[in-house]
């Protein structure tokens, strides 16, 4: 997936774009594509995560008491930014402890939130929710 590329004093873009930008930058992180600044490229995925999450919410995008058969099927992707988050928190590549750890606690919060919401919405299996 190629996408335009953000700069971060552009207008909010909206949500639909935004979370194909975090997926693009998280997928090309995964895959091991070489990046002229790899840190640069981090940093503007977890701003951009940032911003969607932030999106999410102020859109009121998921309730506190639905499951996942009351989510709107075009909304359940956004479930993801979470996970994303964690993962682009785990590639930094910071290895001075005084900075790796709290990288490691943030990213550690994001997936326990992740599985939290899969959790809350009903949408993990019973072998994962007991394992």
């Amino acid at each position: 997936i190629v996408l335009p590329p953000c700069s971060m004093e552009d207008p909010l873009p909206p949500l639909p774009l935004l979370f194909r930008r975090v997926q693009a930058i998280y997928a090309a992180v995964e895959a091991g594509e070489k990046s002229e600044d790899p840190a640069e490229r981090l940093q503007t995925g977890l701003k951009l995560n940032e911003q969607a999450v932030r999106a999410v919410v102020s859109n009121d995008i998921f309730s506190r008491n639905e499951v996942l058969d009351d989510v709107n099927t075009g909304d359940i992707k956004y479930l993801l930014l979470p996970f994303y988050r964690g993962e682009l928190l785990l590639r930094v590549n910071e290895y001075e402890p005084s900075k790796r750890i709290p990288l490691l606690h943030g990213a550690l919060a994001c997936l326990r939130g992740y599985l939290g919401d899969l959790h809350r919405l009903e949408a993990l299996s019973k072998e994962a929710r007991t394992g």
